[in-house]
């Protein structure tokens, strides 16, 4: 299984001190919200950690095709690779609080789709014709074919993920879950033509012998997943999706407009809103925390499940220190276990 983390962090040398020491402890990427309202832009912090860093890939996690023009971004992870020595990837989803903070809606369908083939198209340094145009555009200087990471939550995104990814991830632990997207993402895979591709679980974590500290360190995540549970609920229907995964979240089908009740500036802390709908059984399914022999049974469970990447979410460490002693943990007792 190989390993990543996610910092969404306000503060720039806890930014290049956590990927640095990601590097150290034997993680094998690392993503960087792109949430620019409430954290720093993950760009001029992914170029920096180019030039810091040997061997850790470096990526957005994840962006979208709204709020920067595709052509943009296929730039701007161009440029990464090539400041990194061709170690980038692009996480990619529809959009979240990034786009939801200004009002917007997530990309449709078509759309998002469409960015994916054209920035694989501008990554490679192939022209891709743009409505209202002269000619079509190309990066003239770019020439690597940069993986692409796609976000999965439901049967829409695994068949784009099994389609066009490299790569599908998704933000949830929980086991009935994770095998209902595997499959889905597999099956469209399969139908395309295509080998079975990696499949990663992303998702919140806090390694401690302190149970009751753990999950408040992580409650913030299924807050968060409210808001995907509630569209799948709208989309298919609570009888169509797995049990396990609308377990304590069946008052989600009574509202109208889950996103409009979130308040998105707390997106990814600890503070989050309506934590107190969050019981500790949920926290306990759809993360991964605890002690490290917790966190290890967990993982060995998704590995069964088809899962062969991991990424740790460390959300809202206090500290250098806190961030070390978490990265510590995971090299030192976890992820020598899966390799």
């Amino acid at each position: 299984m190989d390993f990543g983390v996610f910092f969404c962090l306000q503060d720039w040398d806890d930014y290049l001190y956590g990927i640095k020491e990601a590097e150290n402890h034997g993680f094998d990427f690392c993503g960087i919200i792109d949430s620019p309202y409430n954290f720093m832009d993950c760009y001029p912090v992914l170029g920096a950690a180019a030039l810091e860093t040997k061997t850790i890939q470096l990526g957005p996690y994840v962006t979208n095709p709204l709020t920067r023009h595709p052509s943009v971004t296929a730039s701007a992870m161009a440029t990464v690779d090539v400041m990194s020595g061709g170690r980038a990837f692009l996480g990619l989803g529809r959009g979240d609080s990034a786009v939801k903070m200004l009002g917007w809606r997530p990309a449709k369908w078509k759309l998002y789709d469409q960015s994916i083939k054209d920035m694989r198209a501008w990554m490679r340094g192939e022209p891709v014709d743009v409505k209202g145009a002269p000619a079509p555009v190309q990066l003239t200087w770019s020439e690597r074919d940069i993986p692409i990471n796609l976000g999965v939550f439901g049967p829409r995104g695994a068949k784009t993920a099994g389609q066009l990814g490299d790569i599908a991830t998704t933000e949830c632990a929980e086991l009935g879950a994770v095998e209902w997207f595997h499959g889905h993402t597999q099956q469209a895979a399969k139908e395309a033509g295509r080998e079975p591709i990696a499949f990663e679980v992303s998702i919140a974590t806090y390694v401690s012998n302190d149970m009751a500290k753990a999950r408040e360190m992580c409650r913030w995540e299924p807050e968060i997943l409210t808001n995907l549970i509630w569209q799948l609920m709208r989309t298919y229907g609570i009888e169509a999706l797995p049990e396990s995964l609308t377990r304590g979240f069946e008052w989600l089908a009574e509202k109208e407009d889950w996103w409009g009740e979130h308040d998105w500036s707390k997106h990814a802390q600890v503070d989050e809103a309506h934590q107190e709908i969050i019981t500790d059984e949920i926290v306990d399914r759809f993360c991964v925390l605890g002690s490290p022999q917790n966190c290890i049974d967990k993982l060995r469970e998704l590995e069964k499940l088809g899962v062969s990447r991991f990424c740790a979410y460390l959300v809202s460490l206090e500290d250098q220190a806190e961030i070390l002693q978490q990265l510590r943990l995971w090299g030192d007792e976890i992820i020598p276990e899966f390799k």
